[in-house]
């Protein structure tokens, strides 16, 4: 699934129980501090008490919210949108994820 479009209009169903989403779904999450965002959830609520959210768009690193700032989540079910999207990522944002791997390979091996 590529990125969404700006002005892409998102339906999405309510999730009223949050342990029952299963990772890798599509969802709006809304939280106190990150906002509104829609992005594949790995569900890490009862180890950690959080949920990892990760982009579609490999230029932008997953990142771990807590439960507790979580107000809502839609799972995703459909968007409208008036533009069709443009092919996949750029060779930048796959530069930018492959330094971000390294990156990240490094400091597991230093641990």
């Amino acid at each position: 699934m590529l990125p969404l479009l700006p002005g892409s209009v998102v339906i999405g169903e309510y999730a009223d129980n949050w342990n029952a989403i299963k990772d890798g779904t599509v969802c709006v999450v809304v939280s106190k501090n990150e906002g509104v965002v829609l992005k594949k959830v790995y569900n890490r609520i009862a180890e950690r008490g959080t949920l990892m959210l990760k982009s579609n768009n490999i230029a932008y690193s997953p990142y771990e919210v807590f439960a507790e700032d979580v107000l809502e989540i839609w799972r995703f079910s459909a968007y409208v949108s008036k533009d069709f999207p443009e092919d996949g990522n750029s060779v930048a944002d796959l530069r930018k994820a492959f330094a971000r791997l390294e990156d990240e390979l490094r400091e597991i091996k230093m641990n």
